[in-house]
């Protein structure tokens, strides 16, 4: 048996997964993250110790998954009032990547936030943490790996059990 990168890789993954749910507070975004890193690290893992390939077109899928993750996830919104003063908003999943916020002499709900972002667009503050965004991609390709590595296997067992069919 010989371990090939994605072994070490997924091996990395399966020991990172458990340590950021130690580090990290009990909530599910920090779950589901340890959860992508354990199950792409699996798939990792399995694919480097039988040494299995998933081939280029499983690969652009994964890549193309993570993409459509990505974005996908900014339609997830968390939204909070702090301090009464100052609103704070995040879009994506698991960790949202692009920040939204302001400050207004009196906001004591989010619905007020909203008035006042639609009235005043000239307040509010966007930024994007790319380092955010990579880790995003990180987590949807992970999510997408063992997807991928799965379809292909299971496609190859039918395609050789329709030859040995047909013989």
């Amino acid at each position: 048996m010989r371990l090939n990168p994605y072994a070490f890789m997924g091996l990395s993954s399966l020991i990172a997964g458990p340590v950021v749910l130690l580090l990290g507070r009990l909530q599910s975004d920090y779950a589901a993250f340890a959860g992508a890193l354990v199950a792409g690290g699996s798939a990792l893992v399995w694919l480097g110790i039988s040494g299995r390939r998933i081939g280029r077109a499983a690969w652009i899928a994964v890549g193309a998954l993570a993409v459509v993750g990505v974005f996908g996830s900014l339609l997830i919104v968390r939204e909070e009032i702090s301090c009464m003063y100052c609103y704070y908003g995040q879009q994506g999943y698991p960790w949202g990547w692009i920040d939204t916020g302001f400050s207004h002499d009196h906001m004591p709900t989010v619905q007020h936030a909203h008035q006042i972002m639609a009235t005043n667009p000239e307040i509010v503050g966007r930024s994007i943490d790319g380092f955010k965004a990579f880790v995003d991609g990180t987590f949807w390709g992970y999510v997408a790996l063992p997807l991928a590595a799965v379809t292909t296997q299971v496609g190859r067992v039918l395609q050789q059990a329709r030859q040995v069919a047909s013989s």
